[in-house]
């Protein structure tokens, strides 16, 4: 068994490590990445724009971007103001627990990211390398009425029981006209 001053010693060694350690994390707490909250504005006869510009070092700067809907086309553009600056750019839903889409810029310094999502997004641009300035737009088209191209899904007992509906369909509202034209709208999406 070690004698008590061995002990005594052990002890105030640790004590000094600790105490190191906690100085070292206090001179230099984690730094926290900032979040841009964008406000959008409409843009003529295309939908909500939201444009902002600014710097990002390697840890980044976040951007909490609105609400949009699934029936709505999203566009993310990160444009590096100067010549070979390159960044990352990430995003992902609100709800995701990690980053769903990461890019980063291509020869000509832009990012491009098209999507689509319920609710709001959020998305992370990183510099490869230090302090670098850019240009970011988001760009939230108009909602596509699907309302429209389609007959209602319920009907009534009376419109269920007319001959022209039974000819048509079995249950709901929809036929293979319907079916067709929801492939053709979300293929030229």
């Amino acid at each position: 068994m070690p004698s008590a001053s061995c002990r005594f010693v052990v002890c105030l060694l640790v004590a000094v490590t600790w105490a190191e350690r906690a100085n070292a994390q206090a001179a230099a707490p984690p730094r926290v990445v900032p979040i841009e909250w964008l406000k959008t504005q409409p843009f003529p006869d295309t939908g909500k724009v939201a444009l902002y510009e600014g710097e990002a070092d390697t840890a980044g700067v976040v951007f909490a971007i609105p609400a949009g809907t699934v029936f709505s086309r999203c566009v993310l553009v990160v444009a590096a103001k100067e010549p070979g600056a390159t960044f990352t750019v990430r995003l992902r839903n609100d709800l995701s627990t990690g980053w769903d889409r990461t890019e980063a810029t291509g020869a000509n310094g832009l990012v491009e990211i098209k999507y689509r999502t319920e609710g709001g997004a959020m998305a992370l641009v990183q510099s490869t390398a230090g302090r670098q300035k850019f240009q970011l737009m988001v760009l939230q088209g108009k909602e596509i009425p699907v309302h429209k191209f389609l007959n209602p899904p319920f009907v009534s007992r009376d419109a269920a029981r007319a001959p022209a509906f039974n000819q048509r369909s079995r249950g709901g509202g929809f036929d293979a006209r319907d079916i067709r034209l929801v492939r053709a709208v979300a293929f030229f999406q």
